[in-house]
């Protein structure tokens, strides 16, 4: 490129940097907005912008391969990325972005699909676009008209790969040297192979959770006790709800609506300690002790009544932590078991 083709270009960015700046935030917040309407928020790691800096441009523009011959040539002034956890969601994304921009097919590039199976690299997918007209005849988004933005869309592990080769310096499979090449493709394809099994731990998650109900009601005594099984059965099982229902009024306190996460996550060192390894062991030692526990925490409150605070809930699933109290008192274990796990005393 011409010295003076260079200078006019970094001239007239120099004019318009505010607006690319406000513009690539504009893009970050709509599509944080699109993506957190679509049920999509938990499932990404990040969603960030960037603009380009003069000092960028100018390398960019006068790079021997440059061909720009204005500013309105050069595509990525404003840039957005999305970081998803898992490789099935980059594309979740890539549907959204597609609906709701309008999209530079000529400049957008799905990397993962142009790389041959045996090349170097693990690539992400790169979308060149602008607001749609129907967000441009708004006051808001008008100033933003002829403006691009690159969104970049990536799993967590493509981002990682792309991170520690630009860290590495290596761009081109040229640059890398012939005995260590061999290396960034086995490790870009482990990364890939992770990808998916990330991906399958999911949907193997997400289908035992959806059909733990079921396999509490009909062979409790096969179902473990994690956090999944322990949460489906404090939530459904009429005798915990009914004690946890009696604990609240004699602290007088409402239970909470929400299974709390973490207290049940604490909660299940304290009752593996107990010897609880299933959900009918649990079930067995809460029927067997339903009135014990009660009568405990009354007698209890009696003696040392609890503050008036409106803004406390009983946890749900408190019954299951006062129970493993009780049988660690009868065993002599109590103070050590406080020691190890790390649940709140109720």
């Amino acid at each position: 490129m011409a010295e003076s083709d260079s200078a006019e270009i970094t001239r007239a960015y120099a004019g318009k940097t505010a607006s690319f700046d406000d513009y690539r935030l504009e893009c970050e917040r709509l599509l944080k907005k699109l993506l957190s309407e679509a049920g999509l928020a938990d499932r990404l790691h990040s969603v960030t912008s960037r603009p380009k800096t003069p000092e960028s441009l100018e390398r960019k523009v006068q790079s021997a391969e440059s061909r720009f011959a204005s500013l309105q040539d050069i595509t990525d002034l404003a840039g957005v990325r999305v970081i998803t956890y898992f490789a099935d969601d980059v594309d979740k994304v890539a549907a959204i972005i597609e609906a709701e921009f309008e999209i530079d097919e000529d400049n957008s590039v799905d990397k993962r699909k142009s790389l041959a199976p045996d090349a170097f690299g693990y690539l992400s997918l790169h979308y060149v676009c602008g607001l749609n007209e129907t967000r441009l005849i708004l006051s808001e988004y008008s100033r933003f008209r002829d403006m691009l933005c690159e969104i970049q869309v990536r799993s967590i592990l493509q981002h990682a790969w792309a991170e520690i080769e630009h860290d590495l310096g290596y761009k081109t499979p040229q640059a890398v040297p012939a005995d260590v090449r061999r290396r960034f493709s086995r490790l870009a394809g482990l990364l890939e192979i992770a990808d998916d099994e990330f991906t399958r731990l999911r949907a193997e998650l997400d289908s035992y959770a959806s059909s733990i109900d079921e396999e509490i009601a009909r062979e409790p005594s096969r179902v473990s006790l994690d956090k999944v099984s322990l949460a489906a059965y404090v939530t459904g099982d009429p005798t915990v709800r009914a004690i946890d229902g009696a604990i609240s009024e004699i602290w007088n306190r409402s239970v909470s609506d929400e299974t709390d996460e973490q207290y049940l996550g604490n909660l299940i060192p304290l009752m593996g300690h107990v010897g609880f390894a299933t959900i009918q062991d649990v079930s067995s030692a809460i029927e067997e002790n339903r009135d014990i526990v009660v009568e405990q925490l009354s007698r209890e409150v009696k003696r040392n009544p609890p503050a008036e605070d409106p803004r406390l809930t009983v946890p749900r699933g408190v019954s299951l932590f006062r129970l493993s109290l009780i049988i660690l008192a009868r065993d002599g274990d109590l103070e050590g078991a406080h020691h190890r796990v790390g649940v709140k005393r109720h």
